[in-house]
């Protein structure tokens, strides 16, 4: 018996390395990413929905903290957006329902855009 790695251990080695690097990058990182980004737009949704401009004498009396809330949704509004648009195999990993569909990630960007828009509505509920 020989002590050495033949040509085609070494071969298979090399394919699984690759295999496993591109699982990783093209696959398991992009759904973790996604998972961290949901878990983030869930976050501002729950933790700013009941968020109104409170009027005092004609005036918005929060300002501020409706400005801080417009920036947060405009953050979350473009990750969504570039998430979509810079995800390889986006239509693969939405088929196989690893993540959503580019179409899902618009339509999000879109409501936190909207929303954002909406905030210094004096009145929100009409």
């Amino acid at each position: 018996m020989a002590d050495f790695v033949s040509q085609n251990q070494i071969f298979s080695s090399i394919i699984l390395v690759i295999t496993v690097k591109l699982l990783d990058r093209y696959i398991f990182e992009v759904v973790d990413e996604h998972k961290k980004l949901e878990s983030r737009i869930k976050f501002l949704l729950i933790h700013r929905a009941n968020i109104i401009p409170k009027i005092k004498n004609g005036e918005i009396e929060n300002m501020d903290e409706l400005k801080e809330i417009q920036k947060e949704l405009r953050e979350a509004a473009s990750q969504l957006f570039s998430f979509s648009n810079s995800t390889a195999l986006l239509k693969i990993l939405s088929y196989l329902k690893l993540i959503y569909s580019k179409e899902m990630y618009d339509n999000l960007s879109g409501f936190y855009i909207g929303w954002s828009n909406n905030l210094f509505d004096k009145n929100p509920i009409s």
